[in-house]
């Protein structure tokens, strides 16, 4: 693969403001973000956190698969837009999971 095509795959599609959603909306310390676009202006937001301990006591695992174990403990479906380099992000759908 050369060198431009790999920096290509790296970039978000034009338009596509995935990157940008998570880096922006709020989080507890140890979530993980994942967003991608599902058409136009519309995304699905995933906040996963580790396991909580209650759990980890349930689940005798090595550590190392502790910290591989997360869940999805919020789902949002978002709007956002992009003008004059300010991002206006707002809910577009009943909330799925708090």
């Amino acid at each position: 693969m050369s060198d431009a095509v790999a920096a290509g795959a790296r970039r978000s599609p034009a338009g596509d403001l995935s990157r940008e959603i998570e880096s922006a909306v709020e989080r507890q310390p140890l979530d993980r973000v994942r967003c991608v676009r599902v058409f136009d202006d519309y995304y699905r937001c995933n906040w996963w956190s580790p396991l909580s301990p209650q759990d980890a006591s349930r689940q005798p695992l090595a550590e190392w698969a502790r910290l591989a174990m997360h869940r999805v403990r919020k789902s949002r479906f978002l709007r956002a837009t992009s003008h004059a380099g300010e991002l206006m992000i707002e809910s577009a759908g009943p909330d799925a999971r708090e």
